[in-house]
């Protein structure tokens, strides 16, 4: 048996991923670039939140918190995941992820929140990228290997794409000759958006309620919390 810590880390990574949609709608990270010159300079249009179209690729405990955090600024969220018979609360529709070529062009921004799996690897290609409206905005807190780096590059050096937020990537850490550091409208951390252990006390104290309550109902012959099924990684 194996559990994750499910429940741990939706409010922080939430969080980053509201806090990285705001960068790139106000411009920030051009700002902070002039600010190292001492330059005084409107860099022109930016983004408003309200009425935005949201696609949470992955509306688990993550997504959840995402979608509740951005409903807060008007946004209108669409959710993709296995089960849509319930919609959970701060989404208007639900998908599965075969309908997620439907769903790119209709989105503002697009937001991953989910694990590897067969279905998952390298699901965002060029192909995908080229499907987003052209000013959408992509952030990825799931990880590294959902993306296809190379045309991730290659999309957002063309012009498309308003700018994107990579917390994970493939491999880690992103090797520095990766052309993925030179492009101005992309912010690159290194997977600091759900860390575990080091930088908040409230993720470090939920993951061990959750290991200790796992390991009393273990003993004590109960359900475990946070089961992982593998076969729903992998395609039949």
């Amino acid at each position: 048996m194996l559990a994750n810590a499910s429940g741990a880390f939706g409010g922080v990574i939430s969080q980053y991923t509201v806090g990285a949609i705001l960068n790139i709608c106000h411009k920030f990270y051009a700002y902070r670039d002039n600010q190292k010159q001492s330059l005084w300079k409107d860099m022109g249009v930016e983004t408003s939140l309200s009425g935005k179209r949201v696609l949470i690729i992955g509306a688990g405990n993550i997504g959840s918190s995402v979608a509740a955090k951005l409903s807060v600024f008007g946004t209108i969220n669409i959710g993709i995941r296995r089960n849509i018979k319930d919609i959970p609360p701060c989404f208007s529709e639900m998908h599965t992820l075969d309908e997620l070529d439907e769903q790119l062009p209709l989105a503002d921004i697009v937001v991953a929140c989910i694990p590897n799996s067969d279905y998952t690897y390298h699901l965002f290609d060029e192909k995908k990228f080229r499907l987003m409206k052209s000013d959408a905005i992509f952030v990825n807190v799931g990880r590294g290997a959902l993306v296809v780096q190379e045309d991730l590059a290659e999309v957002l050096k063309s012009g498309h794409l308003k700018g994107a937020a990579l917390d994970v990537t493939d491999p880690e850490p992103l090797p520095e000759d990766d052309p993925l550091w030179k492009i101005e409208n992309i912010i690159i951390t290194p997977h600091i958006s759900g860390k575990s252990f080091g930088h908040a006390k409230e993720i470090t104290d939920s993951i061990y309620h959750i290991c200790v309550e796992n390991l009393i109902n273990y003993k004590e012959h109960r359900p475990i919390k946070n089961l992982i099924n593998f076969s729903q990684f992998k395609k039949q």
